[in-house]
């Protein structure tokens, strides 16, 4: 089975996403797949620093949910969603795969994630805050 790690970061109107190149959703939360003899949570912080030169550091990293998707041809995946508020700084370190990596308002980024991503958002993080 494949373990995905993503990481949502929201400072309370707006999410750090990665926008894509050519593509329906138009943004993407950091993260990537797991690699054999690494931790979900290893993964996510790896991916950070891949992907958007973030330093987690010693910011506490919540783990908010954990949910499995079938994919049709790849099968069950498990995607592991983390949550931190404060990014220091951040950089665009994948050009080739992304156009940018920006703060973005939570209600049209959310309209720009996947379903599966904007969900967990929706549930765990917006509603849980009471944001509107």
């Amino acid at each position: 089975m494949k373990n995905v790690s993503k990481l949502i970061v929201f400072n309370g109107t707006q999410l750090l996403l990665l926008k894509k190149k050519k593509s329906k959703t138009q943004y993407s939360l950091l993260g990537g797949g797991v690699k054999k003899k690494e931790t979900p949570e290893e993964a996510v912080i790896r991916e950070a620093i891949e992907e958007g030169n973030i330093d987690i550091g010693s910011q506490q990293l919540k783990l908010i949910k954990k949910k499995i998707h079938i994919d049709k041809e790849e099968g069950p995946i498990v995607f592991h969603y983390y949550l931190i508020h404060k990014v220091k700084k951040y950089e665009l370190l994948e050009p080739h795969k992304f156009d940018a990596l920006e703060w973005v308002d939570f209600h049209y980024g959310l309209s720009k994630l996947k379903e599966r991503d904007r969900a967990i958002i929706e549930k765990h993080v917006i509603k849980k805050k009471k944001i509107k």
